[in-house]
């Protein structure tokens, strides 16, 4: 922040509108679905396993096609937060 109470920053993007994002290419893969089970009363337990389920499910799906998109990303490591 300034004296005025703006933030400094500088907007970039689209040389004719740069408050909208640069255009980038955006791909999507399909895959064989996780079933996961429903449960109504799910204990702190239950969901770190199957969120630790989902994670790994995802990180071997990103594995599978990973030399696809290596030109994307050069680590070819999936980033879960």
């Amino acid at each position: 922040m300034n004296s005025w109470k703006l933030p400094a920053i500088v907007p970039f993007g689209r040389w004719y509108c740069p408050l909208l994002p640069k255009k980038v290419a955006v791909n999507t893969i399909g895959g064989k679905p996780l079933k996961l089970p429903r449960i109504d009363q799910p204990s702190k337990g239950d969901i770190d396993e199957w969120h630790g389920k989902y994670v790994e499910h995802l990180k071997a799906h990103y594995a599978r096609h990973a030399d696809e998109f290596a030109k994307y990303n050069e680590s070819k490591e999936l980033e879960v937060w």
